[in-house]
């Protein structure tokens, strides 16, 4: 791995460009404050139903349990919805608020920098194992010197465009300022990747080696050879 400051393409720029874009535009409540407005009308619509049966002439002691019986599973499920909703809108005002107090400066002021940071690597080839348990997929690539490259997680900056990935050669580009990557492109030089299935196993035992990148997903070199590195990740070993 080769690491180096650069200039920031015009690729890039206008990728950093559209996700500030994206950041600036107002957060959106309207789906939570309506499924809010529907738990709650729900909750007092059940609870006059519960005082008017038990205020109308004849209403005996006895005849709370066939009310209760009904009436309180739709209580329940008027609360889950409306506190569920309540719970989202505190989660997007947080994330607003990330955005507009973290994501955006740091955006802005790399964008003024106008420079990032390269890691830059020379794989011989690749493998791409599915999605396993939502924790996105994960790739491991054979690079030149004997070293293994893993990449895991969700929000791996795949490129469009004419970013070609993968590639013989790629780059992971990093911002310059905080801790953020921009895009993970290649030079163009084709790259075989293949696909096969993951194990249960879980990346731990693969790690304990160089430590590279963590956000918004985990990048590590490993100082095992990959066929090693590919049986373990492997769920029906094929060898190559």
């Amino acid at each position: 791995m080769r690491t180096y400051e650069r200039e920031m393409s015009a690729q890039e720029r206008r990728l950093i460009e559209a996700d500030l874009a994206d950041a600036e535009r107002p957060v959106s409540f309207v789906v939570p404050v309506v499924w809010a407005s529907v738990g709650a009308i729900a909750i007092g619509a059940i609870v006059v139903v519960i005082v008017r049966t038990a205020a109308a002439p004849g209403f005996r002691p006895a005849d709370w349990l066939p009310v209760l019986t009904l009436m309180v599973p739709l209580l329940l499920v008027a609360g889950g919805i409306t506190f569920g909703a309540m719970r989202a809108i505190a989660e997007r005002r947080r994330w607003g608020r990330n955005l507009r107090e973290q994501s955006v400066p740091l955006m802005r002021a790399l964008l003024a920098e106008g420079r990032v940071r390269a890691h830059a690597f020379a794989s011989t080839k690749g493998v791409r194992f599915a999605e396993f348990e939502d924790e996105g997929d994960v790739y491991l690539f054979e690079l030149t010197g004997g070293r293994t490259l893993l990449l895991e997680g969700q929000g791996i900056p795949f490129p469009d465009g004419d970013l070609d990935w993968p590639g013989a050669a790629f780059e992971l580009v990093e911002a310059s300022v905080g801790d953020w990557f921009v895009v993970l492109a290649g030079d163009g030089t084709p790259l075989e990747l293949k696909e096969r299935p993951r194990s249960d196993a879980a990346c731990e035992p693969l790690l304990g080696s160089e430590f590279v990148c963590a956000a918004p997903f985990m990048v590590r070199l490993i100082d095992q050879p990959f066929e090693d590195c590919l049986r373990q990740l492997t769920a029906e070993p094929t060898g190559w």
